[in-house]
């Protein structure tokens, strides 16, 4: 995308969702450095923040987060009440109160995760215009946002070992990606199904 279209974007960000378009700023700055130590997990995450948050800000609503410290210290409470020590690998024991919480967290997160995805769908639905909202045109571009999402959690964080790689060019191509689909599905940037025709057929090469 070229620096007036990025700019145009970030525009239209900062009037719709301002907490959101900080994290494609801060995206679009650290691309804009030609190179420095972990520049592409801070990249990714910045595009995780931005693909998650997003749908939020426009829609004003909140997906719910699981609170991991929280959810991992009260199934610790539950198996240390069947006077079972926890260990790693261990078969977990057989108790209603622990089998019910656990079950609770399976269910809480799949609901979020259903959850995210529909706020996606939802968004784009109100940005494309009647006949090109249909759930069958919104399944690509809704599966193509929750996969650079997904990308982006996995590569946001160090793993502690100078191993690890992720090439530039990947960070590239989600970034590129992310912006064709918000800049093709808003009317006010370029036609609509042109547009979509091009991002679709990329992101399925």
């Amino acid at each position: 995308m070229s620096p007036a279209a990025r700019s145009v974007l970030l525009n239209f960000l900062s009037e719709t969702a301002p907490g959101a378009a900080q994290a494609y700023q801060a995206a679009l700055s650290i691309a804009g450095f030609t190179d420095f130590p972990g520049r592409a997990q801070f990249l990714a995450h910045a595009l995780r923040d931005f693909a998650n948050r997003l749908p939020d800000a426009v829609l004003g609503e909140q997906t719910s987060r699981q609170d991991a410290v929280k959810i991992l210290n009260e199934l610790k409470k539950a198996w240390s009440a069947q006077n079972a020590p926890p260990r790693l690998g261990a078969v977990t024991p057989s108790s209603n109160s622990f089998d019910a919480l656990l079950g609770s967290i399976l269910t809480s997160w799949g609901t979020g995760q259903g959850t995210k995805r529909d706020l996606v769908e939802r968004m784009f639905r109100a940005w494309l215009p009647a006949g090109h909202n249909s759930p069958e045109l919104l399944a690509p571009i809704v599966e193509s946002w929750m996969q650079i999402a997904r990308w982006a959690q996995s590569q946001a964080h160090f793993d502690g070992t100078a191993a690890r790689s992720t090439p530039w060019s990947d960070c590239e191509e989600r970034l590129s990606l992310l912006e064709g689909l918000l800049s093709s599905t808003h009317a006010a940037f370029f036609e609509v199904a042109q547009e979509l025709d091009a991002i679709l057929e990329d992101a399925n090469a």
